[in-house]
């Protein structure tokens, strides 16, 4: 498949040259590359528990070794670029895009948006005057002042929550475009990704969007998703990373090492490609 001979850094000991051209990479915790440190040598690596981050459970070394194999990384390196990515695990399809716009500058060559679940992002509404905004996941806690309000105004404007749902989504996808636009104006390259397949019909029936699409070819298949390359290749997750682990894998969902050479091999071809046009 030819990624089997993926290396694992380590920690970086020298000075790095100081490079003035930069890719900006935004997502969640895929991207920000939850789950690597497993495959450090470290002894002091603690296992978090299903699929959970526990920041405090990372050392610095952990993170180095983390930002050291990431896709973004591998990347940036290829094409002897900074990357600039979250400091923060995770996030919302909101921050990435306003992570990206902060951090546009004369030196951007390149943004990587991945997408995450729509649903962490915030329904925004007025009640009684006042602005409120409470994330999408959250809606279920009846235990929240601030998510009873949000009930009060569903139920007293007779909303439906489908379509609110919808609405949310169809918000995120215009926030897409418009940033495409923008990068189109400052002739900065494009390539769009996703974690899940929420997004994948909208994406696919939007002309400007679809071009700018990754296609993570993998074994001869391809995939528009992390999800639905994990689902066919269940091995690509660290859970899932039997033969690595010796069978005592971590209970991470995750992208594993080997996963990341893979998206960063089809990022890597994609760009190439743009940069050359």
């Amino acid at each position: 498949d030819g990624i089997r001979d993926y290396k694992v850094t380590g920690v970086q000991t020298c000075a790095l040259p100081i490079l003035s051209n930069n890719i900006i990479f935004a997502g969640d915790s895929f991207t920000w590359g939850q789950g690597i440190q497993y495959y450090s040598d470290f002894q002091d690596i603690k296992r978090m528990p299903n699929n959970q981050y526990i920041k405090n459970y990372l050392t610095d070394e952990h993170i180095s070794f983390i930002k050291n194999n990431r896709f973004a990384r591998i990347v940036s390196n290829h094409f002897n670029m900074n990357e600039i990515v979250k400091s923060e695990n995770g996030g919302s399809d909101e921050e990435s895009i306003d992570f990206i716009y902060k951090n546009l500058n004369d030196q951007t060559k390149a943004v990587v948006l991945q997408t995450t679940q729509p649903i962490r992002c915030p329904f925004v509404f007025t009640y009684n005057n006042l602005i409120y905004k409470v994330y999408a996941h959250s809606i279920h806690l009846i235990d929240s002042p601030e998510i009873q309000i949000f009930k009060n105004y569903v139920i007293e404007n007779n909303i439906n929550i489908d379509d609110l749902f919808y609405n949310l989504k169809q918000d995120i996808i215009k926030k897409i475009i418009n940033l495409i636009k923008l990068l189109e104006d400052k002739k900065i390259k494009f390539i769009l990704t996703s974690w899940t397949n929420e997004y994948m019909d909208e994406f696919q029936n939007n002309k400007l969007i679809k071009k700018y699409l990754l296609n993570i070819n993998y074994n001869n298949f391809n995939f528009n998703t992390f999800e639905s390359l994990m689902n066919m290749f269940h091995d690509l997750r660290i859970v899932n990373d039997v033969d690595y682990f010796n069978g005592d894998t971590p209970k991470d969902w995750h992208m594993n090492l080997k996963c990341h050479h893979v998206v960063a091999k089809s990022i890597i071809e994609k760009l190439n490609k743009e940069f050359t046009n």
